[in-house]
């Protein structure tokens, strides 16, 4: 299977953006357009989409610099109603080192997994996913070695298929340097 994705998010996104593409045209699929921005948040990032050329997917890598609430709430519909896809994947916050910034991060999550999924797009859990990642040395970005690793790891979940078209099995994330993920088996596509 091979089609045309977008990577849309904020500075995780940007620096994740070189081996997400080798990765995806590893598997035959081509980048269509790229809506990344260092700093960005969820309502900024809807506003800015409307330009971006139609796709088979979008990967979201954003809430880095998000604060939970009903702002963000509405934020991640409207994002979701906006982006020109037929598939959305949603990867969360990533694990950050200072405690203050991962607890903001984790309850941004704690909403993202029961936002996104009601606005009919997937939703992983970027912080399990990328834990055993190494940082950079401000603790909340990484370095590129590790973005290979996330790349090689997104790419997987959504192109181990069981039924010929993105089953994405979980199971080839459920286990990431020896911590359970607990993504389970399910398919993110059904």
């Amino acid at each position: 299977m091979s089609g045309t994705y977008l990577l849309i998010g904020d500075s995780q996104a940007v620096g994740l953006e070189d081996e997400l593409r080798a990765a995806m045209e590893a598997r035959d699929w081509v980048q269509a357009g790229v809506h990344a921005r260092v700093g960005i948040g969820t309502a900024a990032t809807a506003l800015a989409v409307s330009g971006l050329p139609r796709a088979d997917l979008a990967i979201v890598v954003l809430g880095g610099n998000d604060t939970a609430g009903p702002a963000l709430e509405r934020a991640i519909g409207e994002l979701v109603r906006r982006i020109p896809a037929t598939k959305i994947a949603w990867i969360g916050p990533a694990h950050a080192r200072p405690a203050e910034i991962e607890e903001r991060k984790r309850a941004v999550a704690q909403l993202q997994a029961r936002v996104v999924p009601s606005a009919q797009a997937r939703w992983i859990d970027g912080g399990p996913l990328t834990a055993d990642l190494e940082h950079a040395p401000d603790g909340l970005h990484f370095v590129r070695s590790a973005h290979r690793v996330l790349a090689d790891r997104v790419a997987a979940m959504l192109f181990i298929t069981t039924d010929g078209f993105w089953a994405g099995a979980a199971i080839a994330l459920a286990v990431v340097g020896g911590t359970v993920l607990g993504f389970g088996v399910a398919s993110l596509w059904r």
